[in-house]
């Protein structure tokens, strides 16, 4: 026919291919198959009934019988396995099986060697093998092809093909439809199947069976010619192809690709897989990010927010990562600074003093470093006791550091001679002391609370603090302390300029004021009166 008109051809499956080259793959014909049970492997030779063609029955004296699904119980169930109507069986039951053996059992296909019965086949083609097999026996079974050429000489592996086996094994429990494509030699041109079981390892036991056994040359473009088939409308539930083309496709149902390419454009319907988005509604999406990510709950953290080389806007050695940035709090261009800390760091050091033996040794004292990590949790990590020794050759610095991971886990501060570059390189550390050597210790990465104000090491100087918890003379400029601010048990001064002084507020005293000495009894009563009236 020249075309099929629409809706003809209606199918769940279509598949193109040769005829079955084997003329009798169900085993019907005694006389094209050869039974045949060959020599025992204690050493001598034994030919069983299979002469005769006497293992086409089920109840011949051993060797392969042929069966169908009235002929065993479990036929029908077979059958349904197997695919076929009929089948050969190999049954260590059977009438007739010796059990004092190991024979091997061969069922040959086109026994003559003639051309009359052997299969012929092309050389340099490839063809393909499908046979269904099951085996509930101790040991393997399967089938052999033979080629031979075109003297009917038997060719060796490498000249009987150059691609695939010839050969299939069945195994113990295994059952299945057994396919292989095989390349045949150039010098290919007939073949034969043996069918054949291992008779190698223990006598034979238990059961196996071979279907139908099908050869057909492997589907080509050769087979199929160009134009032969047309038509507007192929309705099929699976359509099995490496390639499909087509001016138009219309689908009204589903669609399922794992992969969709496409030069030109792809429909706006096309649902992204594990999404429930199309193509269309994902564009939009796309056309504005943010607007997407405002309108919905889940917040994007700061520490993903990466603003420049390696700097986000939130680092636990800055601060917790409650950092905001919003228009309607701080004005674009109203801020112009090159840096600026506002407000506490991310890092505090509860209860760690620092000291040194004003040599080479500085120690510091067991505490806390309450810290921030970068979701924003509060962390506390106790740091022991500890010192680190300076050496004092040339200008040496040692460091103390805390590292937000190794000090955390192991209590301790890090300390050593080292460079801060050095140090930084892992963010985990920050550096909170550098010493100096001497009485030279800066702390100032650790910093000590006043009153929510911070004292930093070395913005005070020694000459205006108290010593020892007095205040010597040359602390004390001249008249920087006024009588009013005196009040002291005792006073020796060589000469003094004071407004009153009494030996008591009440009751019995002396007072001396404004060239007047006077003196008071136990009642506040005036009593003496020595100088100018």
């Amino acid at each position: 026919m020249d075309a099929l008109q629409a809706g003809i051809v209606v199918a769940s499956k279509m598949a193109i291919t040769a005829d079955n080259l084997n003329p009798d793959p169900n085993f019907r014909d005694p006389a094209y198959w050869h039974s045949q049970r060959v020599s025992d492997w204690n050493g001598s030779a034994w030919t069983g009934p299979g002469e005769d063609h006497g293992g086409f029955h089920t109840d011949a004296a051993g060797g392969w019988s042929v069966e169908n699904s009235a002929s065993r119980p479990d036929g029908v169930a077979l059958a349904t396995l197997l695919g076929c109507s009929t089948w050969i069986t190999l049954n260590s039951a059977a009438t007739g099986m010796p059990t004092d053996r190991r024979y091997r059992y061969h069922l040959y296909s086109g026994w003559s060697v003639t051309r009359e019965f052997l299969i012929p086949v092309k050389a340099d083609t490839v063809y393909e093998f499908s046979i269904p097999m099951k085996n509930n026996a101790n040991q393997w079974h399967g089938v052999i092809m033979d080629v031979l050429s075109a003297d009917f000489t038997f060719l060796n592996d490498a000249d009987a093909v150059t691609s695939g086996e010839r050969s299939w094994f069945c195994f113990p429990g295994q059952v299945g439809r057994f396919k292989k494509q095989v390349t045949f030699g150039p010098k290919a041109a007939f073949i034969r199947f043996a069918v054949i079981n291992d008779g190698v390892t223990s006598i034979w036991a238990g059961d196996a069976q071979v279907g139908t056994i099908s050869l057909r040359e492997a589907v080509g473009g050769t087979l199929v010619v160009d134009g032969a088939i047309v038509s507007r409308h192929i309705t099929v539930d699976n359509v099995l192809a490496d390639r499909i083309i087509a001016n138009t496709a219309t689908v009204t149902g589903t669609f399922a690709a794992k992969v969709i390419e496409s030069t030109d454009s792809l429909p706006g319907r096309l649902i992204v897989s594990g999404t429930g988005f199309s193509l269309a509604t994902m564009a939009t999406a796309v056309a504005d990010p943010a607007g997407r990510i405002n309108a919905n709950t889940t917040l994007i953290a700061p520490g993903k927010i990466q603003l420049g080389g390696a700097n986000t806007l939130s680092n636990w050695l800055t601060g917790g990562d409650n950092s905001e940035l919003n228009g309607g709090v701080i004005a674009a261009n109203t801020i112009r600074i090159n840096s600026a800390v506002i407000g506490l760091r991310g890092i505090q050091l509860l209860g760690i003093n620092f000291d040194t033996d004003r040599v080479n040794t500085v120690s510091w004292s067991a505490g806390y470093v309450d810290w921030v990590d970068d979701a924003g949790n509060r962390q506390v990590s106790f740091i022991n006791a500890g010192s680190v020794y300076r050496t004092t050759a040339g200008s040496q610095v040692a460091y103390i550091w805390f590292d937000r991971v190794a000090s955390h886990a192991n209590q301790i501060f890090y300390a050593g001679e080292t460079t801060p570059a050095a140090i930084l390189a892992n963010t985990n550390n920050i550096i909170v002391a550098a010493y100096f050597g001497g009485n030279v210790l800066d702390a100032a990465y650790g910093r000590t609370i006043i009153d929510g104000d911070y004292l930093k090491t070395s913005t005070v100087d020694a000459n205006r603090v108290i010593v020892s918890g007095s205040i010597t003379t040359p602390l004390l400029a001249a008249g920087s302390v006024t009588a009013a601010k005196i009040s002291v048990a005792s006073l020796s001064a060589i000469t003094a300029d004071v407004g009153l002084l009494r030996t008591a507020s009440s009751g019995a005293r002396t007072e001396i004021e404004a060239n007047q000495i006077r003196v008071y009894d136990a009642s506040n009563v005036q009593r003496v009166t020595i100088g100018q009236l």
